[in-house]
């Protein structure tokens, strides 16, 4: 099964690290989950570079998180719990890379897609950031 090309939006299954692993230097992120990709742009030597922000089971302690609706998670093929977007920080990496996992269900990389009602709240949030300068970045290369 090959992997999936990657689009702004869409949802996929990965090791993310968080920024305070970061911080510790872990290799690895400390457990595989759902993440968003939100940028995905080509380098000049023709690479794909790939934001992505996490999804969590666990709501953050600022306002930068989104709660994913039920019909949402539901399509998306997430479990029954509730689900937030995390727009206070992204993973960035070249596109692929071996931390990209497999579904447990079904053996894909890839949920699907974020409805667009529900990424347009997720840029907004990521752009605010990004403008008072609280968004934290881990590069994966």
């Amino acid at each position: 099964m090959s992997l999936p090309t990657p689009r702004v939006g869409q949802v996929l299954r990965d090791s993310y690290r968080w920024a305070n692993e970061r911080r510790h230097d872990d290799q690895a992120g400390s457990k595989d989950r759902p993440v968003a990709v939100v940028v995905c742009t080509r380098t000049k030597a023709d690479e794909t570079v790939v934001g992505v922000c996490p999804i969590t089971h666990h709501p953050q302690v600022d306002d930068a998180t989104i709660e994913i609706p039920s019909r949402d998670r539901k399509r998306l093929g997430l479990d029954d719990e509730r689900h937030w977007l995390v727009a206070s920080e992204i993973n960035r990496f070249i596109w692929p890379r071996p931390d990209l996992r497999r579904r447990p269900d079904d053996g894909t990389f890839r949920y699907g897609m974020l409805p667009a009602h529900l990424y347009e709240q997720l840029r907004t949030k990521l752009l605010e950031l990004i403008k008072t300068r609280w968004l934290r970045h881990v590069t994966r290369d």
